[in-house]
């Protein structure tokens, strides 16, 4: 049995975001954006400068996985507290194989 995390995520998203917007997740974006229907940006390729801009702009986070192939321990510590400080948990999503969360920025933009 496959995980379905990813597909409830999009739907969710879909569900909760405006068809114009840009969602961001960490890792699996391309699947996510696909049940979403949505634009998408990815964070797990870029490199600490872009991972920080484009958290900055974004309103809806998928945390799906900490994977981020162009950081160290110490970024990937940093992301995890910039979340921490300017995102507020609206939703868990998880079955028997995973657990996704979406942020939702929590500061008036």
């Amino acid at each position: 049995m496959k995980s379905n995390v990813l597909r409830l995520a999009g739907l969710y998203l879909q569900e909760h975001t405006e068809p114009d917007e840009v969602i961001t997740v960490v890792h699996e974006a391309t699947v996510t954006a696909y049940y979403a229907n949505r634009h998408y940006n990815m964070l797990y390729t870029a490199p600490m400068e872009r991972v920080m801009q484009i958290l900055e702009q974004t309103r809806y986070l998928v945390w799906d996985n900490a994977v981020f192939l162009a950081l160290n321990e110490d970024q990937i510590q940093a992301v995890q507290n910039y979340v921490t400080q300017h995102f507020v948990v609206e939703q868990v999503i998880q079955d028997k194989y995973r657990q996704v969360t979406i942020y939702r920025r929590q500061d008036v933009r």
